[in-house]
């Protein structure tokens, strides 16, 4: 299985969200994030009755498809086979049965997963997967450099977007509209963001200061980046690597506890 994979198919770029390999088979997974009420019919995707440009289904099509130039051209015979796979709980889909054949929706994810860690690997998966590395590529599509100098520096409400924040023991109060939060969550959001904008640099204690403004003591600070982050180097030359970029897993894994009241998180 290869995630959020790139090729390079006789000139043509193609991104692949999963690919998974078996015996015979390339199955191509498109994942799909979608929220609301949606609808599937006479080839149209619809969300509240009003139908969208984007097509899942033909997109993932596409993607198949464009993987049988690979037959001929690693002269191997197998077959190919797309879904998308929809894995918010929160999406809903109105579609007729005989439309549904490649189509995985949040309800049935387990049983996909659980019909997928079925299949066993053979010499022939490995084969085909070996052949299949000389078109791969790195992702083409490079992040922008970020101006420093247009960055608005300092700590903002997570509710409102205010850079209002002030601080009181372990909670920041927004002066802009009275959201509470916790201080660790606020230092939280703020390196994600750091680590997001300024990718290519390094995170130190200064930078980070410097970043969400002295809203916390240099002590809390340091103490926050050694519990969220890798620590690397000593002395004047650590950094810090954010051990994960999505904050609810983030803060999950390093046990947060929110113990300020009802209304701050």
């Amino acid at each position: 299985m290869y995630r959020d994979l790139w090729l390079k198919i006789e000139g043509s770029t193609l991104q692949i969200d999963s690919l998974i390999i078996t015996g015979n088979k390339l199955m191509v997974n498109e994942i799909k994030n979608y929220s609301g009420l949606y609808s599937y019919k006479d080839s149209g995707w619809f969300i509240n009755g009003t139908q969208i440009s984007e097509d899942p289904l033909a997109q993932a099509a596409r993607t198949g498809n464009k993987l049988l130039k690979l037959r001929a051209l690693l002269q191997l015979n197998f077959e190919r086979e797309y879904k998308v796979v929809f894995v918010n709980p929160n999406f809903n889909l109105n579609i007729a049965p005989e439309d549904e054949k490649n189509i995985v929706q949040r309800s049935m994810l387990r049983h996909y997963m659980k019909e997928l860690n079925k299949i066993h690997i053979d010499a022939r998966a490995r084969g085909i997967s070996l052949k299949l590395k000389d078109y791969f590529i790195d992702d083409p599509m490079a992040l922008p450099e970020v101006d420093a100098a247009r960055v608005k520096c300092g700590s903002y409400c997570s509710r409102c977007g205010s850079f209002e924040m002030n601080a009181r023991n372990y909670i920041a109060v927004c002066g802009g509209c009275g959201y509470k939060e916790s201080l660790e969550k606020m230092f939280v959001r703020g390196i994600i963001d750091y680590s997001v904008l300024f990718f290519n640099e390094r995170m130190t204690t200064r930078s980070i200061r410097l970043f969400l403004g002295d809203i916390l003591h240099i002590r809390s600070v340091r103490r926050l980046l050694n519990k969220y982050c890798v620590k690397v180097g000593q002395g004047k030359s650590t950094y810090y690597i954010i051990k994960n970029q999505d904050i609810d897993k983030l803060l999950l894994d390093n046990n947060y506890i929110s113990r300020y009241g009802s209304n701050t998180h």
